[in-house]
């Protein structure tokens, strides 16, 4: 971690998946610039800058997630993705 200073963009690839008003995302691949990182390396990164006084240890990979502004689902195709409230 010491290596990662400076701005750096960091990519997440996977599978979103709704229903009910709940999400998941599923990880497929992380990489720190141009170089792959394994998914624990990712979680610390995403628990370190999620963490809030409710949530001490951050928001977790795996966690399923309420969607925001009454959204039950979100389909997800090639170029777009369509809202359902």
């Amino acid at each position: 971690m010491n290596y990662l200073m400076g701005r750096l963009a960091v990519t997440a690839v996977g599978t979103l998946k709704t229903a009910n008003g709940q999400g998941k995302f599923i990880l497929e691949s992380a990489s720190i610039g141009s170089v792959p990182i394994p998914k624990i390396l990712l979680q610390e990164i995403v628990s370190y800058y999620s963490r809030t006084p409710e949530k001490p240890g951050g928001i977790g990979l795996d966690d399923p997630f309420a969607l925001p502004s009454r959204i039950r689902e979100i389909q997800v195709q090639r170029g777009q993705a369509i809202i359902v409230q």
